[in-house]
């Protein structure tokens, strides 16, 4: 019956507001996507309200997925917000749903074991199905369940507010979620993302270009020796002795399996920047069983201990081994496996497209959507995209005077940054004088932004500084974007890449200039070969999938803190003779080219 309604709901909903930008026809290509089963890439610039414009086309579509259900994927707390206050929105304007909003199970588990919960003993597991119904019927009031409805029932019925909270996910008709809940092998759900997954569901993947580097995380894993160790506080129980010894042994194992890889000639030549660390194009096979035994026995354990007893000690390598040992069985010609001489073996996976493509099967349709996706056929390529998948780039709302861009091609590789410091300084120095008010800097690393710091400070005078450090916990980056106030006349200093490059929202008068010192490039590293090298032979363009493209999505993620809405105005500074070259120029914004294209 409340399915029955919803579709009817659906049928006559109207979009909020009148359509702006590219709204309508980044909505109608939604719909299409979804309706024809197919997928969707979509670069869609701030401002033009992107949320809204793909969760209206799938709620309109949700008559056509029966079962299905649409799942807003996002990496960051602004991102869940924004969908949430889309479905808001939507609902003042008829539509008739029920959503759920999850939670990660570290940040929701009332259990205070720094193990983590034991579900023999845990108050509010034990019997959990005893009491789940009643508290399902009283979740099942509300039509948009977030944290604080989840936690407030879970607590009144005694039930385990994770599990909750996936249970409930069964009857709603938008989750709101991580990446992670659909891509990642050790954490998607099984319920809605197994193996037997029928292709029912939307995705909707917001700030799509984050699950580039997110997915290869997801499967790829590290193993050391340390990870080997049983913990401190760790009870002794049936088994401990076989699994210390089997602990040992695979501590061995890979002592010597780094050691023989040492002796042979790497697969990718070692330099002072690798850090003597090894590629092997090769599984560990020798690694393999010793580690297998090892969390076999550590298992017994694990089951021998009385319910109650703390699992911390056992259950830390016992992860460790899981998560490598899951990266093992995955293992193909996308990997590579590298070696730490401090006795560390790292299954890295470079490309995970075809992993992606494989997940996208189980799903009806996914939407890819972002403000920073360009170049289109890279983030197609790389998330699994098929020659029958739809994309676009939509124009962005905001003109070239909002923003207008000046390039100082200043020379910012690593042999010249010490003896352009105090040009760039000057530069800055003006860029922020020109208009009073709130500034972002962003410097191409912690050191840099500690020199530039030092010259910086008596150019600018009485002006306050707030400075990004190395690190910063919830409350100390609370703190940092407390400077930027519309009252306030601050300059921060922040790292290219680092958190406050993107996912903040300083709109209006909270930030009036951006100025983005160098590239973004990655810094040199024996992955960042492996890419070069595996998209060299496969794309031919090696340089563009490991440096290029994913430093300038940093560059176009820092600069896109300053316009947030075709009422926002301010200036961007970009500070590195590479802007200048036509390779990052066409990688620009085109509202940008407004202004010349150096100073």
């Amino acid at each position: 019956r409340r399915r029955t309604r919803r579709d009817a709901s659906m049928e006559k909903l109207e979009f909020p507001f009148s359509f702006r930008g590219g709204q309508r026809e980044l909505s109608r290509r939604a719909y299409r996507a979804i309706r024809d089963g197919h997928h969707f890439f979509a670069e869609a610039p701030t401002g033009l309200g992107k949320t809204l414009a793909v969760l209206f086309p799938a709620l309109k579509a949700l008559p056509l997925l029966g079962e299905g259900r649409v799942f807003y994927l996002t990496a960051k707390t602004p991102g869940r917000l924004a969908a949430e206050e889309a479905l808001r929105k939507l609902e003042s304007a008829g539509a008739e749903f029920r959503s759920v909003t999850l939670t990660a199970k570290n940040k929701i588990c009332f259990s205070e074991d720094p193990g983590g919960c034991d579900p023999r003993s845990c108050p509010y597991a034990v019997g959990y199905y005893d009491r789940a119904r009643e508290a399902m019927k009283q979740l099942s009031q509300f039509t948009m369940i977030g944290r604080e409805q989840i936690e407030d029932v879970a607590r009144r019925h005694t039930v385990c507010p994770h599990e909750l909270s996936l249970d409930i996910s069964d009857w709603c008709d938008v989750v709101i979620g991580d990446f992670n809940h659909a891509f990642d092998p050790s954490a998607r759900l099984q319920r809605h993302f197994g193996e037997e997954a029928s292709a029912k569901h939307v995705l909707l993947v917001d700030e799509a270009h984050n699950l580039v580097e997110r997915s290869r995380e997801m499967h790829s894993a590290a193993l050391s020796v340390g990870d080997l160790e049983i913990r401190p506080g760790a009870q002794r129980a049936k088994g401990s002795a076989k699994a210390k010894r089997a602990l040992r042994q695979a501590a061995e194992a890979l002592l010597d399996f780094v050691g023989k890889a040492a002796s042979q000639q790497p697969s990718v030549p070692r330099q002072a920047h690798h850090e003597n660390k090894i590629a092997l194009n090769a599984l560990p096979k020798e690694l393999v069983e010793p580690c297998r035994a090892a969390r076999e026995a550590l298992e017994a354990v694990l089951l021998s201990l009385a319910p109650g007893t703390p699992l911390s000690g056992w259950i830390e390598p016992w992860f460790a081994l899981s998560d490598w040992l899951g990266a093992v069985d995955a293992y193909d010609e996308s990997c590579h496996t590298i070696c730490s001489p401090a006795g560390t073996v790292r299954i890295f996976c470079a490309d995970p497209s075809e992993r992606l493509r494989s997940d996208l099967k189980k799903v009806r349709s996914a939407v890819f959507f972002s403000a920073t996706l360009s170049p289109l056929e890279y983030f197609h390529d790389l998330l699994g995209g098929g020659p029958e998948d739809d994309s676009i780039h939509l124009a962005s709302p905001s003109s070239s005077e909002q923003g207008p861009l000046r390039v100082l091609p200043l020379e910012l590789t690593l042999r010249f940054r010490e003896q352009t410091l105090p040009a760039v300084a000057e530069a800055v120095t003006e860029h922020i004088r020109a208009r009073p008010g709130n500034h972002l800097v962003f410097c191409p690393s912690h050191s840099y932004l500690a020199a530039l710091r030092e010259i910086l400070e008596p150019l600018i005078g009485g002006i306050p500084l707030a400075l990004q450090t190395s690190a910063m916990d919830e409350k100390a980056r609370t703190d940092f974007l407390a400077n930027f106030t519309r009252a306030t006349n601050t300059t921060g200093l922040a790292v290219l890449g680092g958190v406050f490059s993107e996912g903040i929202d300083l709109p209006g008068e909270r930030l009036v200039g951006v100025c983005v010192i160098g590239t973004g490039l990655p810094s040199l590293s024996i992955e960042r070969d492996i890419l070069r090298r595996h998209f060299d032979s496969t794309h031919g363009r090696g340089y563009d999938y490991a440096y290029l493209f994913p430093g300038m999505q940093r560059v176009l993620q820092a600069a896109g803190r300053l316009i947030r809405s075709t009422s926002d105005t301010g200036s961007i500074l970009l500070i590195d003779r590479r802007f200048t070259e036509p390779r990052q120029r066409a990688l620009l914004p085109a509202w940008w080219s407004g202004r010349p294209p150096a100073a």
